[in-house]
């Protein structure tokens, strides 16, 4: 499976509404700004929060 087209829908939607449901966008390490958005069942998108911005 191509992971691909899931993950660009998954980050048009979180740039329109990073707390959609489906996206689950939440804090997965208790110290670090370390965050996670579902790409798909299967995949998560992993980043880091700095001055209001997932990298």
């Amino acid at each position: 499976m191509l992971v691909a087209p899931p993950a660009r829908k998954a980050y048009r939607q979180f740039k329109q509404d990073p707390s959609y449901p489906s996206l689950r966008f939440k804090k997965v390490h208790p110290n670090l700004p370390i965050y996670s958005a579902r790409i798909n069942r299967d995949y998560r998108a992993v980043g880091q929060l700095e001055d209001d911005t997932v990298i």
